[in-house]
């Protein structure tokens, strides 16, 4: 059997017992995430790599420099320059928070140690991970920013679906290859990814959780958009950070009793 997810929740939530029993019942696991899935077909294990780097595009004001945080609409926010999603992801892929839950996940997944995980800037969006082994050989994996590649990959695999998405030209086309690292001192979480790698599972969780109900602060209008990484940071330094979990249900016990700490709080 295939599994296929995109749901960043599953995976940070209860990814390790999820990716255990997938072995166990030699079940094949097929992350969605065009990152993750750009990873799958490479022989990555945490002896063989010194490094994988995850891209990010940029979103809608990585390359905007004059840019203010501080005044920007909503429409702004959601108005992601490559790929289209809901509310939410967009506004996670607008400040850099998606990036901190894709390296999590990542982790999960293919069991890397968090710390050899970082991204890099990809402003076409074409190259989408990018791998240093220990022998000093480089992988990089891209594809066009076509969301329904992953997609089709679990159905082509069941049903012989071909889907050729590459030409010539963008394979050929120098700018689609270029790669920068992350420099900008707008954009808050960037100083925080050593902190936040630095959690266990259950801070991982209490992140995830924090960063869903800034969110809906912000969307309600009750919380500056420049100010959802410091709300964040802020609430997870009050929550227990290296709490053990021995099965899903625990794991489901302790979100909703933070949701609901939260809800009375502030809902």
């Amino acid at each position: 059997s295939i599994v296929a997810i995109a749901n960043k929740e599953m995976i940070i939530a209860g990814g390790f017992f999820l990716v255990n029993k997938l072995k166990k019942t030699q079940n094949k696991f097929i992350p969605l995430d065009s990152e993750h899935f750009s990873l799958i077909n490479s022989n990555i294990n945490n002896t063989k790599i010194d490094r994988v780097y995850i891209t990010a595009s940029g979103g809608p004001f990585y390359f905007k420099k004059n840019k203010d945080l501080n005044n920007v609409s909503l429409k702004e926010v959601i108005n992601h320059p490559k790929w289209k999603m809901g509310i939410n992801n967009s506004i996670d892929s607008s400040n850099f928070v998606n990036k901190v839950l894709e390296m999590i996940e990542l982790s999960i997944i293919f069991n890397i140690d968090i710390e050899k995980i970082d991204f890099l800037l990809s402003k076409e969006a074409f190259i989408h991970s990018l791998i240093i082994y220990r022998s000093s050989a480089i992988s990089v994996n891209a594809f066009k920013n076509d969301m329904l590649i992953p997609l089709l990959e679990p159905l082509g695999t069941t049903n012989r679906i071909k889907f050729n998405s590459y030409k010539l030209k963008s394979i050929f086309k120098l700018t689609n290859f270029k790669l920068e690292k992350y420099n900008d001192k707008r954009f808050k979480i960037v100083k925080y990814i050593p902190f936040i790698k630095s959690f266990n599972q259950s801070g991982h969780i209490n992140f995830m959780l924090l960063n869903n109900i800034a969110q809906r602060l912000y969307i309600n209008k009750n919380l500056n958009y420049n100010k959802i990484v410091s709300f964040i940071i802020e609430n997870v330094k009050k929550e227990t950070n290296n709490k053990n979990f021995k099965s899903f249900d625990s794991i489901l016990d302790y979100i909703n009793s933070i949701n609901n700490k939260y809800e009375k709080i502030f809902f």
